[in-house]
């Protein structure tokens, strides 16, 4: 995991949690929660993302692995965050360029995202690229 300061959130089942996923950061942050209308687990579903943050130079549709119950409707998030992938009306990736904070709604590390180990790489490097600009903000 990384410091607090500069997190990259995945992990398991329960959707956007900050330790790891980013449900815990929407909600701490004021946003909605709710359970999803159609509960996926263990689908496979074509993402349509905007080629920002991590999804940079990844293609889009990519497949991704879903195994969640609770969901973010886009139109439930604060003004801070940024969508960078959504389907359906749900949040499947959001940022927080400012608290160094990405969350995913599915699983990179799923057999069912074959690009998954690629879009990893991509947020430990966002993550730590960020770090480094919020350690030099701090130091000036």
């Amino acid at each position: 995991m990384l410091h607090r300061a500069c997190e990259a959130g995945q992990g398991p089942s329960s959707g956007h949690r900050k330790l790891p996923w980013a449900q815990t950061i929407i909600a701490e942050a004021g946003g909605q929660v709710a359970a999803a209308a159609d509960p996926c687990h263990g689908k496979c579903s074509a993402l349509d993302h905007q080629g920002t943050g991590p999804f940079a130079g990844l293609p889009s549709p990519m497949r991704v692995g879903r195994y969640h119950s609770l969901c973010t409707p886009t139109d439930g998030l604060p003004d801070r965050f940024i969508v960078d992938a959504a389907l359906d009306g749900m949040v499947l990736a959001i940022r927080d360029d400012e608290a160094a904070q990405l969350g995913l709604q599915f699983h990179p590390e799923s057999i069912l995202t074959p690009r998954g180990s690629r879009l990893v790489a991509a947020m430990l490097d966002w993550a730590n690229a960020r770090q480094r600009h919020l350690g030099a903000a701090l130091a000036a």
